[in-house]
């Protein structure tokens, strides 16, 4: 073996450590990126679990002592539209992975990325399973306990649709701000990995 072939050895061998040093600093900034991930969506699914468990006790009641059957309805509705919200929330966190000794690296990382991906539509589509699907219950509550023209204006015409503005709003910035950038690293490390693996 002369000096050339040593040379480009050593070389070559400078080049895959240099991939793996940068691979291990892009997996430590993913690694953080998904504990802050996981932090906010056990806060967020916690908190608007326990809002609609109440909200199923004050509905329950509601129902139970409203004598105005648009009320009565209005309030069975709201009643299944807190189960939907809980199953919603429930359904897509149990599809988070756990950690697998026995799968590698890459095939942990493509299943977790779907789970993002998931996460990612709740909060995009938060106007179609969270959002819309409240009015009907509400529209007829609000109607069937008397509410009167002028609050009627106020209510549908300012604080509803200020409220839903708020809601997507914040919702359409965790995407921005939490699951793309989340994804995009899961992919640069996927890159990553099919590249040192090459």
């Amino acid at each position: 073996m002369n000096d050339d072939e040593l040379k480009k050895i050593w070389q070559t061998s400078n080049v895959r450590m240099q991939q793996i040093n940068i691979h291990s600093l892009n997996l430590n900034n993913m690694n953080e990126r998904i504990k802050k991930f996981e932090k906010n969506i056990t806060t967020r699914n916690n908190k608007e679990i326990a809002v609609a468990i109440a909200l199923i006790i004050v509905y329950s009641i509601f129902a139970y002592i409203k004598s105005a059957p648009l009320a009565k309805i209005g309030a069975i509705l709201l009643l299944f539209y807190c189960f939907h919200v809980i199953y919603q929330f429930r359904k897509t966190a149990a599809k988070q992975p756990s950690f697998d000794v026995m799968a590698s690296l890459k095939d942990q990382l493509v299943t977790y990325q779907a789970y993002v991906l998931e996460e990612q539509k709740l909060y995009k589509n938060v106007l179609y399973w969270y959002l819309l699907p409240m009015l009907p219950g509400l529209i007829l509550f609000l109607i069937g306990s008397g509410i009167n023209l002028m609050s009627s204006i106020i209510y549908f015409g300012v604080i509803i649709p200020i409220g839903f503005t708020l809601v997507y709003y914040f919702n359409q910035k965790a995407v921005k701000k939490m699951t793309k950038p989340l994804l995009e690293d899961i992919a640069k490390t996927l890159k990553s990995l099919e590249e040192t693996t090459s």
